[in-house]
């Protein structure tokens, strides 16, 4: 199952803010950067049979955003050729926000539930990070625990994704559960949560 919210509907879903997820400032800072981006990569996909203008891609099913992103990260250079491209009309703070897509990490993770400030993720190497929602919680969306394949980045002080899940079908049981349970108990102890991508 793939998911990515279009910028309109991400205005509706966000109610108040909360430490675990991104104020609405944030929150439309990051999608109107974001979204910008990935209109640039779709115009590079030199396959496409149609050419869209930025609000005609806006209004594209979630599927067209999602072939953006998957084509850049098939072509890291994308994001330099587009932050040259479009240097001399690009604010410092959307700058800063596209620079953190060279830190991302994309990888199978557990999502194994929600903290106070943010969300567990486990990677498959038992790195543990605290991920911060969009929009609404993520244990309000997916049926935690769950194992996603997703990219996190760094936005602010954060860790962000970049708006898709593309989750898997597979049961987690009680045992694995308690294990990954435990794993994250000695994490907090030793604060080893990774709440940064430096």
């Amino acid at each position: 199952m793939t998911c990515f919210m279009a910028i309109k509907y991400f205005y509706i879903f966000v109610k108040i803010n909360s430490p675990v997820k991104l104020s609405s400032a944030e929150l439309s800072m990051y999608l109107n950067t974001h979204l910008k981006f990935l209109f640039f990569c779709h115009s590079e996909i030199k396959s496409l049979k149609k050419a869209l203008d930025y609000e005609g891609f806006k209004k594209e099913p979630f599927e067209t955003k999602h072939k953006a992103r998957n084509y850049f990260n098939q072509n890291d250079y994308l994001l330099d050729k587009y932050i040259s491209s479009a240097k001399n009309r690009l604010p410092e703070n959307e700058i800063m926000i596209l620079l953190g897509f060279k830190k991302r990490i994309t990888s199978d993770f557990l999502i194994l539930k929600s903290l106070k400030s943010y969300t567990i993720f486990i990677d498959m190497e038992n790195n543990i990070y605290g991920v911060h929602s969009l929009s609404d919680p993520l244990d309000e969306m997916l049926l935690l625990p769950v194992v996603v394949n997703m990219t996190i980045l760094p936005f602010r002080d954060k860790i962000i994704y970049d708006g898709f899940i593309n989750s898997y079908n597979m049961h987690i049981g009680p045992n694995m559960k308690r294990s990954y349970q435990d794993l994250l108990n000695e994490n907090r102890k030793s604060k080893k949560i990774i709440t940064r991508i430096n």
